[in-house]
């Protein structure tokens, strides 16, 4: 099991916080594994004596004869027409039983490559009052490599949405991300490995504040499973890496100003090497990106603040190949104008190092128009909506409200510090709220009730998801 959490702080007017709160999603880590099932079969032809006290031992011995039981878990062996194979079962006169035992290697079995060992062990019971013990013949079996996964979540700092503090205007929410990048850094393969989620769980409100967050799609490798909270990556071979995301929705605005991750694996087998993951971390991310050009690889990639610093600055760029770059930051720059209804584009330069830079000024446009293209002088385009963006607010923690402020936000690789920004007309405001309709319900009914609801926006803009409510015998109105 991984959990994932963070604590976002909601805005209040003036100086200090309208709320804390802990979010934690909690999420089950699946996947195929290597096993053995050792059988045991006993047929008692004996027409007058009974077996008792049958006893099985199960061991493995390496190429060399070496006895390397402790590479292997156990679990309890599942028995059938014999009681129990503890020193205390039991086996009638003409018949039969089993026993058949789950042998699950730990990652020391083959650590380099596919491993043969030898499973036996020995057989004892009691007939007609005589104790007997027999070796059992040794059969052999090949361990494979364990996968080993590395698990980095990048979760996502600022959350848009609607602003508590502006009355009769209800914000827009733009969904955020939680990402996730599972690496495979062993010799074997991951097999069907899939991420199960829950919706994410409010576990601490200092003032019941009443906000909700909800997990609204999924993808991995770029396709889209919406609806589903499963995650399913399939097989991730040796050295591979696979990645995915949540796109989630608050009611309310705010930030994440703590992460923690942990893995718990849950086996009852009692070995800590058996489980096939070795490290889960957690990132504070400022923004998914796509580092193009030489890096293009059509995978996302993550904008990380890593090192704290005063204003929470982004200092490095986690790729999707598994490898992490430094990122300077820029704070300057100098624009020829802004732009107008005559003529959407200015003139931007900066110094700009090299390597990967971010680049954080105000906006030209200063919230009047929209960015619809980014161009360096060299003629590559900066990817829109991912690698160049507008935002109206900053977020700046330490119990204050954002800071309301159009900001203009780059992420390049060794630019040339020269852009052409293109803006466009803004979309018109949309005032009207979406509405939704449920067909009314018969007067009588079995016990089967269909509902049937429909909505729409008539303001002109889209639905994401909807909510149903359902009060049963006038009782409360529940999700």
């Amino acid at each position: 099991m991984v959990t994932a959490s963070g604590g976002p702080i909601q805005a209040a007017g003036g100086n200090g916080v309208c709320a804390r709160v802990a979010l934690r999603i909690e999420q089950d880590l699946v996947m195929t594994r290597n096993a053995f099932d050792a059988t045991l079969e006993l047929i008692n032809r004996d027409p007058a004596n009974p077996l008792t006290d049958i006893l099985v031992s199960v061991q493995v011995f390496d190429a060399e004869g070496h006895d390397v039981t402790e590479r292997f878990g156990q679990r309890p062996p599942v028995v059938s027409g014999l009681g129990a194979v503890d020193g205390s079962g039991s086996l009638g006169v003409n018949s039969s039983g089993r026993a058949s035992f789950i042998l699950v290697p730990t990652s020391e079995a083959a650590p380099e490559g596919p491993t043969v060992y030898f499973v036996g062990g020995a057989l004892g019971y009691r007939v007609g009052g005589t104790r007997l013990e027999i070796p059992l013949t040794a059969a052999p079996i090949t361990v494979f490599p364990d996968p080993r996964l590395r698990i980095k979540y990048f979760h996502q700092r600022d959350v848009l949405s609607d602003d508590p503090f502006t009355r009769n205007i209800i914000g827009t929410t733009i969904p955020y991300s939680l990402a996730v990048m599972v690496q495979n850094a062993g010799r074997g393969e991951a097999k069907n490995v899939r991420l199960i989620s829950g919706q994410p769980q409010i576990i601490e409100n200092e003032r019941g504040l009443l906000i909700g967050f909800k997990i609204i799609a999924t993808e991995v490798a770029g396709r889209s499973l919406s609806p589903s909270l499963t995650a399913d990556f399939g097989r991730i071979d040796p050295g591979r890496i696979s990645i995915g995301r949540w796109l989630l929705t608050s009611t309310l605005q705010g930030l994440f100003i703590d992460y923690k991750a942990k893995f718990e694996h849950l086996d009852s087998l009692g070995k800590t090497n058996l489980s096939l993951i070795d490290e889960v971390t957690i990132h504070e991310m400022i923004r998914m990106v796509q580092a193009g050009g030489i890096f293009e690889d059509n995978k996302p990639d993550f904008l990380v603040n890593g090192d704290r610093d005063p204003d929470d600055m982004p200092d490095h760029l986690y790729m999707s190949d598994g490898s992490t770059n430094l990122v300077s930051v820029v704070r300057s720059a100098t624009a020829d104008g802004a732009p107008a209804a005559g003529d959407f584009t200015v003139a931007l330069t900066a110094d700009m190092p090299s390597g990967w830079t971010y680049l954080r000024v105000p906006d030209p446009a200063n919230g009047a128009y929209r960015l619809a293209r980014v161009t360096r002088s060299d003629g590559r385009q900066v990817a829109m909506d991912t690698n160049a963006w507008q935002t109206d607010r900053t977020f700046i923690g330490r119990t204050d409200r954002p800071i309301r402020e159009n900001i203009l936000h780059l992420l390049d690789y060794d630019s040339t510090g020269s852009y052409t920004l293109t803006y466009e007309f803004l979309p018109p405001d949309d005032f009207t709220m979406p509405e939704s309709f449920v067909t009314a319900l018969p007067a009588f009914s079995t016990a089967q009730i269909p509902i049937r609801w429909t909505g729409a926006d008539f303001g002109g803009g889209q639905i994401v998801s909807c909510d149903i409510y359902v009060e049963e015998n006038r009782g409360p109105f529940i999700p």
